[in-house]
């Protein structure tokens, strides 16, 4: 059987739900000479045996984006079914660990003729993979670790090496022209810009730019730590896979930041730039709390470290038995970069994460929830060696609590027995415009001895399949009540409205004695739901003010087999995985149904699963989830 990094060499890749694809381009005269050119110095028996990637299809639908069109002429989407996060994502190099970590020569010779391979055939400014400013960052950033990782191989080849830095100067100019910056709202697209000018102005201090460039990224980060990191330490995207997405372009940063010599702190302070004009404004880093002086002290701001080790206590919290994080809003399987030996794992992973930011504050409670995870601290430790130690930021006790609550984010975990609970009902992240949130006020997820029951559904597909993108963020497909034919939160028709879900239904999450409390008004009535979590009892509450059908449904877990039953007492399920048998008793249900569902724990993945809906008799609601003690 072929390893990770065999397949890498061969150029079949799995991305995205797509399964093992071999890309191989054709050869045509124009990346022939230029491809001769960049790799001279590499022996004519290696290079004559390299295949091109095809860079510039989506091979899936087989729609193939031209090359020579010009960067703001690229279509997202040309036609139906056509994704464009395929070539972005195989274009974002995050395949550079599974290499790194195979350790075989050809391995790491394999990098440096892939990133040649690419410069060759994506002439700066054209072509899908320099459409979109995120991913040209993206791909700066996992170039930089390959100079790093793959040192020793690029100086065996510093003419090879010298092309990949030039590249990366003509990413840095592309990023500075091109940043995704609105005075009224930044969002992930914009932090990670601001990541790439960081990388990009730390790792090449020789080019003319570096050090604006990498005095606008710290300003900047420490800027969208304010601006996009609630309190509580939830993302404002309203999406706990985007959090996982922002955290990690936070604590790479920082990080790298740490990492920024006496010498080049000193040049930084120097640095002119009163007749800089583009926006944001530069400014003073000092007036972020950046210290540049003195080489005693981490370079960012304690605040900032703080407000980092909270948004690791919100995925620590959210880390479920199993060691997954539930999907509460959009999931498009992102990630800043991969530096594990396995480029695969499971995207609902997510305790390289918490790893990281326990060991960049010194929190060992965040480090403990990555105990069993050998490649969450491995990455850690890569990432943070030789920085100055951290000051001690007391460890949270309420991570131990059996209910832990994010109130400016609208989740809560209550934990009892076997039993683990999530529970959201959170504003629409962005100041109101949800762009990755979906209808999910009041949704639940239950798993019940590592194994989970109630789960989200997820979100396998974006501008690919407009119809299925809404069906998967709509409110009959989560694990709360709905009235027939009315959203929560209405989505504007149309491709621009993929991305927004303005919010209408005023929600809220708040602490009732030992339950939680969800509120919102979605439905021109309030609906309300009590969550209590006994230690074999999962009790939930609804009332909902509305005239109308009135539905509640379950998202069960594909492994999950089920069967109803009716009998004087009501409408009664049975469920069972293969760790405990559970029974769902409804109150006040007029019928009770069995329906098809799906599952998509990445993004591309669609598992068929089953979901129970039930139709209210009333206006209230008593669930009661039991198993066995």
């Amino acid at each position: 059987m072929r390893t990770e990094a065999a397949e890498i060499v061969a150029h079949r890749f799995d991305l995205l739900g797509s399964g093992r694809v071999e890309l191989v381009a054709g050869e045509s005269a124009e990346w022939r000479q230029r491809f001769a050119e960049l790799t001279a110095e590499i022996a004519p028996a290696i290079t004559s045996r390299y295949k091109p990637i095809e860079w510039h299809t989506d091979w899936r639908s087989g729609y193939r984006w031209d090359p020579d069109s010009g960067y703001r002429e690229v279509r997202v989407a040309p036609r139906p079914a056509v994704d464009i996060k395929l070539p972005r994502e195989l274009s974002r190099f995050q395949h550079v660990g599974v290499l790194a970590h195979a350790g075989r020569p050809e391995h790491h010779t394999e990098f440096l003729l892939q990133v040649l391979d690419w410069i060759a055939a994506n002439p700066v400014g054209f072509g899908v993979n320099w459409a979109s400013a995120m991913d040209v960052a993206i791909r700066a950033v996992n170039w930089i670790w390959g100079l790093r990782l793959f040192d020793r191989t690029l100086r065996s080849h510093p003419a090879a090496a010298s092309e990949i830095r030039r590249s990366l100067y003509e990413h840095g100019r592309f990023l500075e022209s091109n940043l995704e910056y609105y005075e009224e709202r930044t969002n992930n697209h914009y932090l990670a810009d601001v990541a790439g000018l960081i990388h990009i102005g730390a790792a090449c201090p020789e080019l003319p730019e570096s050090d604006r460039w990498l005095h606008l990224g710290l300003q900047e980060l420490v800027s969208e730590m304010w601006r996009t990191v609630y309190c509580d330490g939830g993302s404002y995207e309203g999406s706990s896979y985007y959090h996982r997405l922002v955290a990690e372009m936070f604590a790479s940063c920082a990080a790298l930041a740490e990492r920024i010599p006496p010498a080049r702190r000193a040049r930084l302070a120097r640095l002119e730039f009163a007749s800089y004009r583009q926006r944001p404004p530069l400014r003073e880093l000092r007036a972020f709390g950046i210290r540049l002086q003195g080489d005693t002290h981490r370079l960012l701001p304690d605040e900032f470290y703080a407000r980092l080790a909270r948004m690791g206590e919100f995925t620590a919290a959210l880390t479920k038995p199993n060691g997954f994080v539930p999907e509460m809003g959009d999931n498009d399987s992102a990630r800043l970069h991969k530096l594990s030996s396995k480029a695969t794992e499971d995207v609902r992973d997510h305790r390289h994460l918490v790893a990281l930011i326990g060991a960049l504050t010194g929190r060992d409670d965040l480090t403990h929830v990555a105990a069993t995870s050998p490649s969450a601290l491995a990455e850690a430790e890569l990432m943070t060696r030789g920085i100055p130690a951290a000051a001690a930021i007391p460890p949270n006790a309420a991570l131990a609590e059996p209910m832990i609550v994010f109130p400016a984010s609208g989740v809560a975990v209550l934990r009892a027995g076997d039993a683990w609970v999530a529970i959201t009902c959170g504003p629409n992240g962005q100041h109101g415009r949800g762009g990755h949130n979906h209808n999910d006020k009041g949704s639940v997820e239950l798993n019940v001895r590592s194994a989970d029951v109630v789960v989200d559904g997820g979100c396998a597909v974006y501008t690919a399949e407009p119809d299925a993108r809404n069906q998967f963020r709509s409110t009959p497909a989560h694990s709360t009540l709905w009235m027939e034919g009315v959203e929560q939160d209405q989505w504007p028709e149309g491709p621009t409205g993929l991305f927004e879900l303005p919010q209408r239904s005023s929600p809220s999450l708040v602490r009732e004695g030992d339950a939680i409390v969800t509120l919102h008004h979605g439905f021109a009535a309030p609906h309300r739901r009590r969550v209590h979590l006994l230690v074999d009892e999962l009790r939930i509450e609804d009332e909902l003010g509305a005239v109308g059908p009135l539905f509640a449904g379950f998202n069960l877990h594909p492994d999950v087999k089920v069967s109803i039953e009716h009998s004087e007492s009501g409408w009664r399920a049975r469920c069972s995985t293969n760790a405990a048998e559970l029974l769902f008793a409804f109150d006040a249900l007029a019928t009770l149904r069995i329906e098809e569902g799906f599952f998509s724990p990445a993004y591309g993945v669609r598992i068929p699963s089953t979901r129970l809906v039930g139709r209210l008799a009333g206006q209230r609601l008593t669930t009661r989830i039991t198993w066995a003690h």
